[in-house]
């Protein structure tokens, strides 16, 4: 289930959990120019202080093979994928 905040009072709901939550585009006002997904994710892969989760396990619980993936696979794949 995606959980996504649509105003102030969700989006202060969702802060205060563990699970990740998008933002709607009508609560994010920028004044500049965004760089493209594709390179926040490299840029993001290649820091070693980085992590990787899987939403679908328990915090803590190991899953290497998920985690070699999202940080080896092509930028193109994981994007397309999700992370999954």
């Amino acid at each position: 289930m995606r959980r996504v905040a649509r105003d102030a009072a969700e989006f202060v709901e969702h802060r205060g959990q563990k699970q990740n939550f998008l933002v709607a585009p009508e609560c994010i006002f920028f004044d500049m120019e965004m760089p493209p997904v594709e390179e926040v994710v490299d840029i993001l892969r290649r820091d070693p202080a980085a992590t990787v989760r899987n939403a679908e396990r328990a915090p803590g619980e190991a899953d290497e093979s998920f985690v070699d993936g999202a940080k080896t696979a092509p930028l193109e794949q994981l994007i397309e994928r999700g992370g999954r």
